[in-house]
């Protein structure tokens, strides 16, 4: 499967995220793709944002680049990256990937 890195810095009670390389296009019509990305791995406890938070992200839909949304979950911690806006799903049978993008956001 592919991987993407991130970055956490925090700095007071500002944590910014940035993944490190683009998510390697691939085929939604394989079973590793879902109908979006999200982590294997939350980040820890002591970044989770006090509410979700959302930002958009330029994805890979089906060959061609698009407006996508991503997501980090303020009770789980869990990154999600949807293929439209609003959380959009990624169609099936297609590419799908997307860019580097930066999300911020406040600590209680």
């Amino acid at each position: 499967t592919n991987g993407v890195p991130f970055k956490i810095i925090r700095i007071g009670k500002l944590v910014t995220m940035t993944n490190v390389a683009a998510m390697t296009p691939v085929s939604s019509a394989t079973p590793t793709v879902a109908a979006y990305f999200t982590g294997t791995t939350a980040i820890p406890a002591r970044f989770f944002p006090s509410a979700s938070v959302n930002t958009y992200v330029k994805v890979l839909v089906s060959g061609a680049w698009a407006h996508g949304s991503a997501s980090v979950e303020f009770n789980t911690g869990k990154i999600y990256v949807y293929g439209g806006p609003h959380d959009a799903v990624f169609p099936t049978g297609g590419t799908a990937g997307f860019s580097p993008f930066t999300i911020s956001w406040a600590l209680a």
